[in-house]
């Protein structure tokens, strides 16, 4: 294990509780899109962890340069730290506003004229030996009301390389992603952003790097400008 069980236990607790907090506030219409969510989900995290008041757990937000996100493809990053070592995690945000679209949330590219989505699925593979990576897809439906395929009070989640292996199987490349693909996706594959985390606490997913030189890494790789480090210093 990462970290003791009960570290575990409150890190995905607040995970979730950050989801479901921002997700209620689109609901109500606070919230003006995907970057929005996206930032206001990495900062009620970051506030979740350090109102528990736990011992040596804290949370702490850093913001890198603009470029970076291109580079992988990218919304926002969580390192897990215990002092020693640390995890690195990226996910990417799409909002397919399924209660008020159709076929909304992808494009074609315009330099390879194929989806923008599996583009940026491709360009994450290089990437998915080291990092934990999942996409988010947010929900603006009510509680409880939303697509069967969904989660009832938080964000859809799908690891990245089941979303790949979707993408990679569909029939043609240069068309879009569906909302019918979406529901594909997400009834074999769909998670939630507790059960993605508790994973990587978990050692099923990511690479361990050790020492605390996060900035090291993200020089090396580039990761989002969001960044959510996420510490644990064990007493003793």
């Amino acid at each position: 294990m990462f970290f003791p069980d009960e570290i575990i236990d409150n890190i995905v607790q607040s995970a979730y509780w950050a989801d479901r907090m921002i997700r209620s506030e689109l609901i109500q219409g606070l919230i003006a899109g995907e970057n929005d969510y996206t930032s206001n989900l990495t900062s009620t995290f970051r506030r979740q962890i350090n109102a528990r008041a736990i011992s040596g757990l804290r949370a702490t937000s850093y913001v890198l340069k603009a470029t970076a996100e291109r580079s992988i493809g990218a919304d926002a990053c969580i390192i897990l730290s215990n002092t020693k070592e640390f995890k690195v995690c990226v996910f990417e945000s799409k909002f397919p506003r399924l209660k008020t679209h159709q076929n909304y949330w992808d494009s074609l590219q315009k330099d390879t004229g194929l989806s923008h989505f599996h583009e940026q699925l491709k360009k994450q593979s290089s990437f998915s030996k080291i990092f934990a990576i999942w996409v988010m897809f947010y929900s603006e439906f009510e509680f409880g009301k939303q697509p069967s395929f969904m989660p009832n009070h938080v964000s859809s989640c799908a690891w990245h390389e089941d979303a790949l292996k979707v993408s990679v199987n569909r029939a043609n490349h240069a068309t879009p992603w569906t909302d019918s693909d979406l529901a594909m996706l997400l009834s074999a594959h769909g998670t939630q952003i507790d059960f993605v985390l508790k994973e990587v606490c978990e050692c099923k997913k990511g690479k361990i790097f050790s020492g605390q030189n996060y900035l090291g890494v993200f020089d090396i790789f580039n990761v989002p400008k969001e960044v959510l480090v996420v510490e644990y210093v064990r007493e003793g």
